[in-house]
């Protein structure tokens, strides 16, 4: 099973995106998707927010690149920061990725903020890159194909 799947959801975990009430999330969008490029839109309280508001990964040469502000994705966030063994790097609108980045989403403010995973990377061997399989080990669950998530910690992405 893989990260980018039906139901798979990433937590704001910092920014107006986290406090807000109902909370802001990104979730899946299988309309979008496929087997090396996953997207997700903007919801909150459940209800997608605009298709206008949506970040996305990429199986590029290299690894996994994230992407905000493109294709329909005009709005908010226009830019983020990686922020890597403590140092956060300049805006940008898409960059390589690793597991362990922390991703600071940015419009007229600091609007959201997640943790990458190693499950949100795209594997880089072979030429059919595909999705690393998730670790329950970590304890962060997986996702069925259910499009109901169930919140964890703040601190996790399921």
């Amino acid at each position: 099973m893989s990260y980018h799947t039906s139901g798979a959801t990433i937590y704001h975990t910092g920014g107006y995106w986290s406090g807000t009430n109902p909370t802001h999330d990104h979730i899946f969008d299988a309309n979008q998707s496929d087997s090396t490029n996953a997207y997700y839109e903007l919801t909150q309280g459940g209800t997608v927010v605009g298709t206008d508001y949506g970040i996305s990964f990429h199986s590029v040469s290299g690894g996994t690149e994230f992407r905000v502000n493109e294709g329909d994705n005009t709005s908010v966030p226009s830019t983020f920061k990686i922020t890597r063994a403590g140092v956060q790097g300049s805006s940008l609108t898409s960059g390589l990725i690793e597991a362990n980045d922390v991703l600071d989403l940015w419009g007229g403010n600091h609007e959201g903020q997640f943790t990458v995973t190693a499950s949100m990377l795209f594997s880089s061997s072979g030429s059919g890159s595909t999705i690393n399989p998730l670790s329950n080990s970590s304890g962060s669950g997986g996702s069925g194909s259910s499009s109901t998530t169930t919140r964890r910690s703040r601190s996790n992405f399921w």
